[in-house]
């Protein structure tokens, strides 16, 4: 079982590294006109021909996020404290969550996509910090 795991785990860490790199070329393909120099990359979930793949990809990204920190989590649990591991699920279930809500909520509602957008990254970047032992 531990080895069907470890196999199911890296097929996951490969599919979203592929779809990371996949989803945003198509996007550039289909809106050839974005300077992600001047415009965020949430223009993409504006824009009726990227819209609903921008928006699946932020939400299944989250998804993704999810459960490969939560195996990660996992597997350092032995060299840290409880309270560490438990504020680490939360703060991985936070940042995923508000990565999903960033997907879902466009940029016509400016102020509450950008605060799912700020939540995101300092509970990510927190959640990289903290959960190293």
């Amino acid at each position: 079982m531990n080895n069907k795991w470890r196999l199911i785990k890296n097929s996951l860490v490969i599919f979203t590294a592929i779809i990371v790199i996949l989803i945003p070329i198509i996007c550039f393909h289909l809106l050839p006109n974005i300077n992600i120099l001047f415009e965020p990359l949430s223009k993409f979930g504006i824009e009726p021909q990227t819209k609903f793949i921008w928006k699946a990809f932020l939400v299944v990204l989250s998804i993704m996020l999810y459960l490969t920190n939560d195996n990660l989590i996992d597997d350092v649990k032995e060299n840290i404290k409880i309270y560490q591991y438990k504020l680490l699920g939360i703060i991985n279930l936070i940042s995923s969550l508000s990565l999903a809500l960033t997907g879902i909520v466009d940029m016509k509602t400016k102020l509450l996509h950008l605060s799912f957008a700020t939540i995101f990254f300092f509970a990510y970047t927190g959640y990289i910090f903290w959960g190293i032992p």
